[in-house]
């Protein structure tokens, strides 16, 4: 095989072309409307969801038309399955009916030959003594033949219709004694219910007996517990009287001066206080006076603080208040200067404006300017 040089200016040059070609391409992409697509395109999208729900309902009702004419053909299949067997049970049972009723194996030909009847219809060799058909050479007659036979089979079935009959009769006995035997039992049994009843009710009354004494000794304890309930009330009654009487003029309960104070200790003894005096009494009253009449005059002195504070208070609100008319002042003077100020640079931003417009923007853009746009992909 011989090598085949390759001229670089030849692949340059292709290589050239083909990005041309593919530059080319790309513009008719870009610059075509229509393939062209800035963005989302919303509408497209919808468009698109909106027949894919339509193909998707379509396909559900086309599969759902295919699921009922499925079914359909299987319940066609089912019907004409079981017509099918139907028609195949009347034809074998007509065939058997045919075989049964024309068909028969008595009807063959050669029946006569397969009958399992036939020594049965057969005539016998001999009927009896007398038999015009017996002859000198027939060998019908033999020494030591039993000719009475059924005569003996009658005898012998007579027989065993007398022995079934004694038979029953002997089971009928047993029948009628077991009959009487139960009825026996019974008897016994409704005795012994009788006197098993007596024996409850005797029972039974001996209890209500039992239960009559333990009511009547209940009792007797209930009036016994009632009389000892009363003798311990009177009891305690008396008791509780003579303890009022002992704390009434006993002088451990008595209060008394000289009682009063410990001579050792000079206190009062706790043991034998019963309460205060009237004078006692009335220093409480006169130093709880005086603690009133000095929580009046600390309120008073609450109260004139308080007013004193609330006409500061007052001061201060007013203070504030012309404060902040002072300052909404100034903002409004500063507000003012601030509009004077946007008012001036307004006319001089629209002086400006139409200086651009009138002066310096004159010249107008020609289809040369707009030529040099869009020449490119890149």
């Amino acid at each position: 095989m011989y090598k085949v040089e390759i001229v670089p200016e030849a692949i340059q040059e292709q290589a050239i072309s083909r990005r041309r070609k593919m530059e080319e391409e790309r513009k008719k992409r870009f610059f075509n409307s229509k393939v062209r697509t800035m963005g989302i395109d919303i509408e497209k999208i919808e468009e698109q969801i909106k027949k894919k729900h339509e193909m998707r309902e379509i396909e559900i009702l086309r599969d759902k038309a295919f699921d009922d004419s499925l079914i359909q053909m299987g319940q066609v299949r089912e019907m004409m399955e079981q017509k099918r067997k139907q028609i195949h049970k009347m034809q074998c049972q007509d065939l058997d009916d045919y075989r049964k009723n024309q068909q028969k194996f008595e009807f063959r030909r050669e029946f006569d030959l397969n009958d399992p009847k036939r020594l049965f219809k057969d005539k016998p060799a001999r009927i009896g003594d007398d038999d015009p058909r017996k002859s000198v050479s027939g060998c019908q007659f033999f020494g030591g033949e039993d000719l009475t036979e059924k005569d003996r089979i009658k005898r012998q079935k007579e027989q065993m219709r007398v022995w079934a009959i004694e038979q029953m009769a002997e089971k009928a006995e047993r029948r009628r004694k077991e009959i009487e035997e139960d009825k026996n039992f019974e008897d016994f049994r409704l005795r012994c219910s009788a006197e098993c009843r007596k024996l409850q009710e005797e029972e039974k009354r001996i209890r209500d007996l039992q239960t009559a004494e333990t009511v009547e000794y209940n009792k007797r304890l209930a009036e016994l517990k009632r009389f000892k309930d009363y003798n311990y009330k009177i009891e305690d009654e008396k008791q509780n009287m003579r303890q009022i009487d002992y704390q009434l003029n006993s002088s451990k309960y008595i209060l008394k001066e000289e009682n009063k104070i410990n001579p050792y200790t000079n206190r009062l003894r706790m043991d034998s206080y019963k309460g205060m005096t009237p004078k006692e009494i009335q220093d409480i009253l006169d130093y709880q006076e005086r603690q009133r009449q000095e929580n009046h005059r600390k309120r008073e002195i609450e109260l004139e603080n308080e007013s004193k504070w609330d006409l500061r208070r007052t001061v201060n609100d007013l203070a504030c208040k012309l404060l902040s008319q002072e300052q909404e002042r100034q903002r409004r003077e500063i507000n003012k200067k601030i509009n004077e100020e946007n008012q001036k640079q307004a006319i001089a931003d629209k002086e400006r404006k139409e200086f651009y417009d009138k002066v310096l923007y004159t010249n107008q853009p020609t289809d040369a300017f707009y030529d040099q746009f869009n020449t490119t992909s890149r």
